[in-house]
């Protein structure tokens, strides 16, 4: 009995259902707004027909939070592009659908294998180069040192080289930035050879002069 009064309980629930449908033909709930879903219930009050309007709000969420969401009553639903922008070049800015804004700091590596040069970041195009610090080898104020930097080891400080490869002069060396030398000292008779590799050699016309 009860199965039998449940059956003819929806019987007459599709009946009533297609009357309303047919009592709302040509949709006269349509209030022009694309910003809401609108539904329309027909039925009869005293054999009279009558039409109730319903309307939902359309749910414009499209769950990303890079957007920010919007209806327009003319346009319907619009997803307007959030700005990451942190002003910052020294970060990639992005945005991640579910967690938002994201701001990824750029690494530069050492990568040319220079001790002399460091990455740094180019702001405009956010592109790593390297820089030549080759400049930053402090001057130790010795005018006869040269201060370099070396790919590898860095910072070098080199002594100025005064040899001049002669065997007549001794004592080669560096003075306030010039190089200075001491001649190889022979007596009255005798001259310094660099033939004879820096010995005095006896002057042949000194020695009969002297005679």
């Amino acid at each position: 009995f009860f199965f039998f009064m449940k059956l003819i309980t929806c019987f007459f629930t599709i009946l009533f259902a297609l009357h309303c449908f047919a009592q709302c033909e040509g949709n006269p709930c349509n209030d022009g707004n694309s910003c809401t879903i609108d539904y329309c219930y027909g039925f009869f009050v005293e054999e009279s027909p009558q039409t109730f309007c319903f309307y939902e709000d359309v749910d414009c969420d499209d769950h990303d939070v890079c957007t920010i969401d919007s209806c327009n009553n003319d346009s319907g639903c619009n997803y307007q592009t959030i700005s990451c922008d942190d002003g910052d070049n020294t970060t990639i800015d992005t945005c991640d659908r579910l967690k938002g804004c994201q701001f990824t700091p750029i690494v530069c590596t050492d990568d040319d294998d220079n001790v002399c040069t460091e990455p740094t970041i180019d702001l405009d195009s956010q592109t790593c180069y390297n820089v030549d610090v080759s400049q930053s080898c402090e001057d130790d104020g010795d005018a006869c040192t040269l201060e370099y930097c070396d790919t590898q080891r860095g910072c070098q400080i080199t002594y100025q080289d005064c040899d001049d490869g002669l065997y007549c002069t001794i004592n080669d060396r560096c003075e306030n930035g010039e190089c200075v030398y001491d001649d190889v000292e022979c007596d009255n008779y005798s001259t310094c050879s660099e033939d004879s590799f820096g010995e005095c050699i006896t002057n042949e016309t000194n020695q009969v002069e002297q005679a």
